[in-house]
């Protein structure tokens, strides 16, 4: 690339997605980028280098972050932000995600800007609480106004009346609720899904949420009105893959009745769970 092309390195929560924007850019410029080129500027000798990054098959080191940002002309602060944002997509744990989240908030505050809008995709914020769900689902089953003390005592486990306020007012700036003419809540839709390509971290730690939560649901209900069952099963990656789809029709089947349950009168959290026990087991290991 003779002519590095300028992209909002702010705009971007995954450093890939920056980097293919970057080669986007610089094609749409005229610029004939290819694999090679791209690496070569790096003094790397590998022609299929940057379609493993870009496709996640292969991560990259602070050595390589550093000389990306040299070659791109990165200022100091923006030298910063890719590396952290290196260290945050490559992350293996959620604790480690967070952490560099964090990190990656306070070094877009120090520049004047807003991580809310920046970094969080659509509907972020809602995934950040268990009880913003809870309190959705809620105002869809009983009329209920600015009642946030009733609100709070209504959830299981409780929630204080500011908890139920900041849901309240969230839901209605994310336009999931919207008040009626007699000055009660309602839906403006009836379900909400992340959809199968949704990996953030506000879900994975939603997920985490739910799950404590369905731990101490064995202490805290008797079995007449909880279901928690486990099983442990051997199959192929084949088999792998159909359970999830059935999981997935199971799920909108759930979701369909659900919506048409009209005498609803409790909220109820339904997590699904598959994962594996054991390494994989090759041919070769027999």
């Amino acid at each position: 690339m003779k002519k590095i092309i300028k992209v909002s390195l702010s705009a971007f929560l995954d450093f890939r997605e920056y980097l293919k924007a970057i080669v986007d850019a610089a094609r749409a410029n005229g610029e004939p980028v290819t694999n090679r080129s791209f690496a070569q500027a790096l003094r790397i000798n590998s022609s299929s280098w940057l379609t493993n990054v870009l496709n996640g098959a292969k991560g990259i080191t602070m050595e390589t972050a550093h000389a990306i940002s040299d070659y791109l002309g990165h200022n100091e602060w923006e030298r910063k932000y890719f590396e952290i944002l290196v260290n945050f997509n490559q992350a293996k744990t959620v604790e480690k995600r967070n952490s560099h989240f964090s990190t990656l908030k306070q070094h877009l505050r120090q520049k004047g800007y807003s991580f809310l809008h920046v970094l969080e995709p659509d509907q972020y914020e809602f995934y950040s609480k268990w009880y913003y769900t809870a309190v959705r689902s809620l105002l869809g089953m009983f009329p209920m106004g600015d009642e946030y003390n009733r609100i709070g005592r209504q959830t299981s486990p409780s929630i204080t009346a500011a908890q139920a306020k900041k849901s309240v007012k969230l839901l209605a700036k994310l336009g999931l609720i919207k008040k009626n003419e007699h000055g009660f809540y309602e839906l403006t839709g009836t379900a909400i899904s992340t959809g199968p390509g949704v990996k953030s971290l506000a879900v994975a730690n939603f997920q985490r949420d739910t799950m404590r939560l369905g731990i101490d649901a064995i202490d805290r209900y008797p079995q007449s009105v909880r279901d928690i069952s486990t099983m442990s099963v051997g199959i192929s990656d084949e088999g792998y893959k159909k359970i999830t789809s059935l999981l997935a029709e199971c799920r909108k089947t759930i979701a369909d009745l659900a919506n048409h349950d009209h005498c609803a009168d409790r909220v109820y959290q339904i997590n699904f769970q598959v994962f594996p026990m054991s390494k994989i087991k090759h041919r070769s290991d027999v």
